[in-house]
């Protein structure tokens, strides 16, 4: 059984390794328009912006995860619209 000690100086390791290793980046990936009109972009490599330019949308994404410091932004036209993502 580990000491306190040890499992103190085992987590203080474990800290220092996540400090340094970047975060891995998981914006959603592989999109393709099934139905209405939607516009994707990305301004950077933190950031997708999804305009969603026709009342009803449907996008296949190979993936879709959103990981910390990214951000997805839906744009769309009204209250009433709908979109539907599948992955």
């Amino acid at each position: 059984m580990p000491t306190p000690s040890r499992t103190a100086l085992g987590a203080l390791v474990l800290l220092g390794l996540g400090a340094i290793t970047p975060p891995a980046l998981a914006l959603p990936q592989g999109a393709q328009v099934q139905a209405g009109k939607v516009i994707i972009t990305q301004p950077s490599s933190t950031r997708l912006t999804i305009q969603q330019n026709s009342n009803r949308a449907i996008v296949n994404w190979n993936s879709f995860s959103v990981a910390a410091p990214e951000s997805v932004q839906f744009l769309q036209p009204s209250v009433n619209s709908a979109i539907l993502n599948r992955v």
